[in-house]
């Protein structure tokens, strides 16, 4: 009776011994789980800040970035752009043309400010006031708004450089999409990005001046390329 109650007691604690250690591999496994089903990075702003700049040593969103043209009256009744508060999108890119082969450029900086070494995700352009519209031309005095409309649809290119790589020649249009190459910026550097937009030289003719407005611009960096450039 004796031997029976000590085998008794014996199995109920290696019973219980298994029964530990099924629990704790259990809790072991389940922890894994968790870690590696929310592991992510989120870099922080104070040590990954790439913005739009007026500066190349530093980040300055303050300015009005002066249009430049050939042309003294197209730089001078072009609009000037501005830069977001996030420092992320180029606003208020617009030109006055009134012959075909003009054009007009804004530069502006990218300077990557944190400690990371970034690459340009995706750039694209939004609608123009809210709509699904690329670009808006309007009629100037004596000008018609359908010839207006016709030169906008047919005429006009926006092209753009972003550091050495370079739009032109390559498309008439801007896509919202990762760049057609490696664009990459190291910490505490800048590079030029610069828009130009362009009245196609024996491009339809509009009847007087008008006006060409393109919705905002971005630019979105982050820590890693977005493409393999090695395949």
């Amino acid at each position: 009776m004796r031997n029976q109650r000590k085998n008794k007691m014996i199995f109920i604690g290696i019973l219980a011994l298994v029964v530990g250690s099924i629990t704790i591999g259990f809790a072991a496994f389940s922890n894994v789980l968790t870690i590696r089903s929310s592991a992510t990075v989120n870099p922080d702003p104070s040590t990954f800040n790439v913005s739009l700049s007026c500066a190349t040593d530093s980040i300055d969103k303050s300015c009005e970035i002066a249009p430049t043209s050939d042309n003294t009256s197209v730089a001078t009744n072009s609009s000037k752009a501005s830069i977001s508060a996030d420092g992320k999108t180029l606003s208020n890119i617009g030109a006055a043309f009134t012959e075909p082969g003009q054009s007009v450029s804004y530069t502006v900086h990218a300077y990557n400010a944190g400690q990371y070494t970034a690459w340009v995700q995706e750039h694209g352009q939004d609608g123009v006031n809210s709509t699904s519209n690329t670009r808006v031309c309007t009629a100037g005095e004596g000008t018609s708004q359908e010839l207006a409309d016709a030169v906008c649809h047919d005429s006009i290119s926006l092209l753009y450089t972003i550091g050495e790589f370079s739009s032109f020649g390559a498309g008439t249009h801007w896509y919202s999409s990762a760049p057609p190459v490696e664009l990459k910026l190291g910490k505490q550097q800048y590079h030029d990005i610069t828009i130009t937009i362009k009245y196609k030289d024996g491009g339809a003719r509009a009847d007087g001046p008008f006006t060409v407005e393109f919705g905002d611009m971005y630019f979105n960096y982050g820590t890693t390329s977005p493409k393999d450039y090695t395949s």
